[in-house]
């Protein structure tokens, strides 16, 4: 029995950083009035068929953050279970060591959070530092 080819799609979180010219998948954010996010994939896919999923955004609040983790979860509970990154910069570069006292190592922070989510690759187009891509798990900088 031939085994079936699984497609990638992808799931740009962001209008204006679309740099994967591939089959999009469809969703509807909401945001509740407390201020939480909510993602409602398109149920019209067969999901079954799909191998990996590419999520780009461009990160510029916690929001941000949490919309790929929501929407990874949403995917991964339809069955995907491979998932690269693309963003084309790493908040909080500047950030990228303790200087005094008193002081957070917010990239740290940042890139702890990003590394709980597990992605398979994650591609940033401007690092700012090297600092950063030696902190995230799986990292491909192109820069």
């Amino acid at each position: 029995m031939e085994e079936k080819v699984k497609k990638t799609r992808c799931l740009n979180l962001d209008g204006m950083f679309t740099p994967v010219p591939m089959s999009e998948i469809e969703y509807e954010f909401l945001k509740f009035s407390g201020g939480e996010l909510h993602i409602k994939l398109n149920n019209n896919i067969d999901y079954s068929n799909i191998g990996k999923v590419i999520i780009t955004h461009r990160i510029k609040s916690m929001d941000d953050l949490m919309a790929i983790f929501i929407a990874k979860n949403a995917l991964a509970l339809k069955g995907v279970r491979e998932f690269d990154l693309i963003m084309p910069y790493i908040p909080y570069t500047r950030q990228d060591r303790k200087c005094y006292d008193g002081e957070s190592f917010t990239l740290k922070v940042f890139t702890q959070l990003l590394n709980s989510a597990k992605f398979d690759n994650v591609l940033c187009i401007d690092s700012h530092s090297d600092v950063a891509p030696a902190l995230i798990d799986n990292c491909n900088p192109t820069t």
